[in-house]
């Protein structure tokens, strides 16, 4: 029976080649689809790592100015109740630096493909216009500062006027006659004289 076995070795050879052949070709696509699949995902990996080593920090940065910017102007709210012109100045000068700073971090997380945190983009949105309503109460207060100080000064000059009226020599009765009058009769002669009414 020698033909028979080696007719049955030659087809079994036949066909192992041919499945070696098939599996060959199968294992190459194989492994050309996970190299161009792995080397795509490869590229998204450092992509998302090297974003994230800029967006990181950035965030980091973001955060720390706000809560820092908190911090002071709690502090500031705390020493002084009542602000003046000048403390309300150097807080719209504090939270005006800062939210610059901050607006420029924003655009570079956004510009390396990261997205800002929303509550500190909504909060620099609140502090941006607390910083504009703050400039019209320094103007505001100002103004009122000015006004003040404008009747103080208003007040002194009359009160200096009528104090020079009230001491005019000119009006006053002859010193041996002051010498004879009491206090109400004095305020009386001026008041005739038309002076003093209002002291």
């Amino acid at each position: 029976m020698p033909g028979l076995t080696s007719f049955l070795f030659s087809r079994k050879k036949v066909s192992d080649s041919k499945a070696k052949a098939k599996n060959e070709e199968s294992k190459s696509s194989y492994l050309k689809r996970s190299k161009r699949f792995g080397m795509a995902e490869c590229l998204e990996i450092v992509a998302a790592n090297q974003s994230l080593r800029v967006i990181a920090p950035l965030t980091a940065e973001l955060h720390g100015i706000f809560h820092a910017m908190c911090d002071d102007e709690d502090r500031l709210y705390k020493s002084a109740p009542f602000f003046d012109v000048h403390q309300i100045e150097a807080l719209q000068d504090m939270l005006t630096t800062r939210l610059v700073r901050m607006q420029n971090i924003m655009q570079q997380i956004e510009s390396a493909g990261g997205t800002p945190d929303g509550a500190i983009v909504d909060a620099c949105e609140r502090k941006t216009r607390f910083v504009g309503a703050l400039a019209v109460v320094i103007i505001i207060r100002k103004e009122k500062e000015e006004n003040a100080k404008k009747q103080v000064a208003e007040r002194e000059e009359q009160q200096k006027m009528r104090d020079s009226q009230l001491y005019r020599v000119d009006i006053l009765p002859p010193r041996h006659v002051q010498q004879d009058l009491s206090y109400e009769q004095m305020r009386a002669h001026l008041r005739t004289c038309g002076y003093g009414a209002a002291n």
